[in-house]
């Protein structure tokens, strides 16, 4: 049985670029485990304690931003219960 590769994505090979530095995504994005933990301390200082009541408004910024890190292993789920318990 012949087994078909699949179709590259479209930003992949000769298409793909870099995220310039100037990007807007930048003030966003902070990468690596320091961001990690920058984003999870202005969380739970900052938002944790209306995190309940807010977090299904999509006009206040309440959510966690965490999940890139998360999907990037740069912070791990345990370390986060620990902050967020203690």
């Amino acid at each position: 049985m012949h087994m078909r590769r699949p179709e590259p994505h479209p930003l992949q090979g000769r298409d793909a670029r870099p995220v310039p530095r100037s990007s807007p995504l930048e003030p966003q994005w902070r990468p690596g485990g320091r961001g990690a933990h920058l984003v999870l301390e202005e969380f739970v200082m900052q938002r944790l304690p209306l995190f309940r009541a807010n977090r299904a408004k999509t006009d206040v910024r309440s959510t966690s931003r965490l999940s890139p890190h998360l999907h990037h292993g740069e912070i791990s789920t345990r370390h986060i219960y620990y902050v967020v318990r203690s």
